[in-house]
């Protein structure tokens, strides 16, 4: 008798806590570190256009993030609700919060579909004088708020589905998006096998299509695999109870994640003022996994960090100081190949190997 009960239990109440652990964590990890691959793989083929492509994309990012911190964090009220609910054995509230998250989904995305087509070309006329990086940028963000409904469904189902324990399924949808998104990605920004060369339009194409294949796979799974919720149209209905105490949860998470979005925003507008690719370089520098830097050194108002290298003995280093100087004596500091030994941290000889214009080695 206790054997049928427990078949029946979620695994997330009767299995062993270490081997629930690896068993829930490790398909996250792996769906994390391939959604990662987003955005980088966006960088790689447009930047193969031109650097105004890459840097209208890069001047798109706040707004995806914010996209992402919406759904993420609406996620994380869904996911503390539903969970609560099913360890209660309270299934009714369990199929409303699912459905209640799925309604909140779609009316985020209907949101940002606005936003993008009315406002988009606003948001980077005030980024950016330069008509070509805006029309770029332009195509690009209304393309993406208008099929944000792809990533918002995505998000929301994949959080139903680690409700429930069923992480191993949000590892193939996002991992089947991705994937999907490196493939079309090339097709469509240079126009491969007969396709249109739509360039930075192309790879906003490709993520969405990305996206709305794998929300349509989170669908199926939530439909055919978490039989913990019922899903259905009629429970589609708002409900005030249900979404009060998902924001509860999740308002914070959205403000904090937020965040970034307004630093990555006023970074460009800093960067801008200088030149385009500063914010270009800024934006692949943003979608990269930065390493640990630890202070070395802090002496005579000069701060060394090291970082290790991947496949390398040697240390990657970064100074910090205050220079008080006009710009000549600064290009002058820099240009002193041997006497920059007296400044980097542990260099026992430095000296010009080679020079090519404005390039030295």
């Amino acid at each position: 008798m206790s054997n049928n009960i427990q078949a029946k239990e979620n695994k997330m109440g009767v299995m062993p806590v270490n081997k629930l652990l690896l068993s829930m964590s490790l398909p996250m990890i792996l769906s994390m570190l391939v959604q990662a691959l987003y955005n980088i793989v966006d960088s790689i083929f447009v930047a193969q256009v031109s650097e105004n492509a890459l840097t209208a994309v890069s001047l798109a990012f706040p707004i995806q993030s914010f996209m992402i911190a919406v759904s993420t964090g609406t996620g994380v009220g869904i996911n503390a609700l539903l969970s609560r609910s099913l360890g209660e054995k309270n299934f009714e509230t369990a199929n409303k919060t699912a459905e209640n998250g799925i309604l909140l989904a779609i009316i985020s995305a209907a949101l940002f579909a606005v936003f993008g087509s009315l406002f988009a070309g606003a948001f980077f006329s005030a980024q950016t004088q330069n008509e070509e990086i805006a029309g770029y940028g332009t195509q690009y963000l209304i393309i993406c708020c208008s099929c944000s409904f792809g990533i918002f469904l995505q998000i929301t189902l994949e959080r139903l589905l680690q409700s429930t324990g069923k992480t191993i399924y949000n590892m193939i949808t996002q991992g089947v998006g991705a994937i999907i998104n490196i493939i079309l990605d090339p097709i469509m920004i240079f126009g491969l096998f007969g396709f249109p060369r739509m360039e930075v339009a192309g790879a906003a194409l490709a993520t969405v299509t990305g996206q709305v294949i794998a929300a349509g796979l989170g669908i199926y799974f939530n439909l055919k695999k978490n039989h913990e919720i019922k899903l259905t149209w009629k429970g589609l209905r708002p409900n005030r109870a249900i979404i009060k105490k998902i924001y509860i949860v999740g308002l914070p998470s959205i403000i904090m994640q937020s965040i970034s979005s307004v630093m990555i925003f006023g970074m460009n507008k800093i960067l801008l003022s200088f030149e385009e690719t500063a914010a270009a370089v800024f934006g692949v520098a943003g979608n990269a996994l930065a390493e640990d830097w630890k202070l070395a050194k802090d002496e005579d108002g000069v701060k060394v960090y090291l970082s290790s290298v991947q496949g390398s003995k040697y240390k990657a280093y970064r100074g910090v100081t205050d220079i008080k100087a006009d710009v000549a004596t600064i290009e002058a500091l820099q240009e002193d190949v041997k006497g920059s030994c007296k400044w980097i941290h542990a260099c026992a000889e430095m000296k010009l190997l080679k020079q090519e214009g404005a390039d030295a080695w």
